[in-house]
C-alpha cells in the first residue's frame, strides 16, 4: 500500500479540489479500473462498476503519522472498485491519496501527480490517458530468454551464507557528496556505461560482501519503454547474478554488466513464473533484494509548483531487502531490510573505491 501526501503552502477549496481530482479521473483510465479479484492471473483489470469517494474532513487528526498508520490498515481492495481512495483536510493544507501498490508504477505516480498539480494550479486539463497495456512474451522472447538463463546461471555458486539480522531497522538514506557524484558521472563516461550500471555493480558488490559470498543474486525493476498517453503499471523483475569482484579489471567486469542489461531489455516482460526454477529458487534467497534506480525523486515536483510545500510518498515497511538510487536533483541511496545499515555503508563504500580504481 502506497500513500502519497501533498501539503499545500495555503488552503485549497475543497469544492475545487473535488472537481480537479474528479477531472483526473474521468481523463485517466487506470483511475477507473479495479482488480479482476477472482482472477489469478497477473495484470487482470477490469472497468470498475462502482465509484470510489473523495472524501473531506473538518476534523484533523490529532497525529497524522498515528493516522497514516491506522490507514494502511484499512481495507483498500474491494470487488469492482478502484483500489483508492482520497482524503483532503483544507484547515490542514494536507492532501493524502492511498492507493495499492499494483495500481501504479512509479513512472505513472509522478505523471499523474504532475497532471493533477496542473489541473489543480494551473487549471491545464491533462490528455486522456488509457491503462498500459501488458504485452505477454512470445514464443521466441521466451526461447531467448531460457537460453540467457541457462548460460549465465549454469555454473551457481553453492555457497551458505550468514542469515541477515532479524532486527528490520527503518529505511537508511545517504545522499553522495557532490564531488563523488560528479565523478562517478566522468567515469560512467569514460567506462561508455549508464551512472544506473555504476550503481547497479556497487550494489551487487555490497550485497556479496556483507552477505560473505562470492555473487550477487540481484532482482533488478524494468519498467519498458513509456508507453504515449498510458499510465498504469508496467514493472517486472528480472534477475542478475553479479560475481563479487576479484582483482581483475573492474572496468571489463562492469561493461560486462552493461551487455546483460542490455539484453534484460529484449526480454522485460517474462513473468517470474516463466524463469528456470534454479534461478526461481535463487531468488527466495533471503539475501536475494530488488533493485530500483530512477531518475528523480517525487519531491522534485515541489520546485515546478511553487503552492506545494512537500510532496511525500509513504510506503508500508518491508522485511525483504530492496534498494532505490535516485540520480537527480541529487544522487541518493536508499536501503530497506534486513543488515540495511551495514549494506548501505558499504554500497557507498565500494562507489568510493570504484571511482579510486578506474581513475587511478
Amino acid at each position: 500500500m502506497e500513500q502519497l501526501e501533498i501539503f499545500f503552502h495555503q488552503a485549497i477549496p475543497a469544492a475545487r479540489m473535488e472537481a480537479a481530482w474528479a477531472t483526473l479521473v474521468t481523463r485517466t483510465e487506470v483511475l477507473r479500473m479495479a482488480f479482476d479479484l477472482p482472477t489469478d492471473a497477473p495484470y487482470a483489470w477490469q472497468l470498475a462498476k462502482k465509484n470510489t469517494s473523495f472524501i473531506f474532513s473538518s476534523e484533523p487528526p490529532a497525529s497524522f503519522e498515528n493516522w497514516l498508520e491506522q490507514d494502511r490498515d484499512s481495507l483498500l481492495l474491494f470487488p469492482d472498485t478502484p483500489p483508492w481512495r482520497a482524503i483532503y483536510w483544507e484547515s490542514r493544507q494536507r492532501f493524502i491519496w492511498t492507493f495499492h501498490h499494483a495500481l501504479l508504477d512509479g513512472r505513472s505516480i509522478t505523471a499523474i501527480i504532475s497532471r493533477f498539480l496542473e489541473l489543480l494550479l494551473e487549471n491545464q486539463a491533462p490528455p486522456e490517458c488509457e491503462v498500459t497495456r501488458w504485452t505477454p512474451p512470445d514464443v521466441a522472447m521466451l526461447s531467448r530468454a531460457k537460453d540467457y538463463f541457462q548460460k549465465s546461471f549454469h555454473l551457481i555458486p553453492h555457497q551458505h551464507s550468514s542469515p541477515p539480522p532479524c532486527c528490520i531497522h527503518p529505511k537508511q538514506v545517504a545522499d553522495l557528496e557532490l564531488h563523488l557524484a560528479q565523478d562517478l558521472a566522468t567515469l560512467s563516461r569514460q567506462l561508455e556505461v549508464f551512472i544506473a550500471t555504476l550503481l547497479l555493480w556497487a550494489w551487487a558488490q555490497a550485497v556479496a560482501r556483507v552477505a560473505g559470498m562470492d555473487f550477487a543474486f540481484i532482482e533488478q525493476v524494468r519498467c519498458g519503454s513509456p508507453q504515449d498517453d498510458r499510465l498504469g503499471f508496467s514493472m517486472n523483475t528480472l534477475p542478475l547474478l553479479i560475481p563479487r569482484c576479484s582483482h581483475g579489471d573492474v572496468g571489463k567486469e562492469i561493461q560486462a554488466l552493461r551487455k546483460d542489461l542490455l539484453f534484460l531489455r529484449e526480454i522485460e516482460t517474462i513473468a517470474p513464473g516463466e524463469l528456470p526454477l534454479e534461478v526461481q529458487e535463487l531468488a527466495l534467497s533471503p539475501w536475494a533484494g530488488v533493485v530500483m534506480i530512477e531518475n528523480s525523486t517525487l519531491e522534485s515536483l515541489v520546485a515546478a509548483h511553487p503552492a506545494v510545500r512537500s510532496i511525500m510518498l509513504h510506503e508500508s515497511p518491508g522485511a525483504s531487502l530492496t534498494a532505490g538510487a535516485f540520480l537527480s536533483p541529487d544522487l541518493r541511496l536508499e536501503v530497506e531490510g534486513p543488515a540495511n545499515q551495514e549494506l548501505l555503508k558499504n554500497w557507498v563504500d565500494v562507489l568510493g573505491r570504484l571511482k579510486r580504481q578506474c581513475t587511478a
